[in-house]
């Protein structure tokens, strides 16, 4: 999986990195993870970085992914070349 989720005990924040070519899977699977780590430490912030990503998975799976999003979890998002327009 081009993807790994952790936990930044410090910050208080759950940080996902994602590169190379990452599908709708990895990112369930990493959504998995984070809700994990979410009711474990009751962290609520997210990071999610990616920079290295080369593509995103489609509009559709994009909205399917967030329609479950609970809503006390905030993410930023850091982009990068490959993925500024998706």
């Amino acid at each position: 999986m081009p993807e790994e989720v952790t936990f930044d005990a410090k910050r208080q924040l759950i940080c996902v990195r994602s590169w190379g070519e990452c599908g709708i899977q990895d990112w369930n699977s990493s959504k998995d993870q984070v809700l994990q780590l979410n009711s474990k430490h009751g962290c609520n912030k997210l990071l999610v970085d990616v920079r290295e990503q080369e593509a995103t998975p489609g509009t559709t799976e994009i909205f399917q992914f967030g329609v479950s999003w609970p809503r006390s979890i905030r993410v930023a998002l850091l982009v990068g070349k490959g993925t500024q327009e998706d």
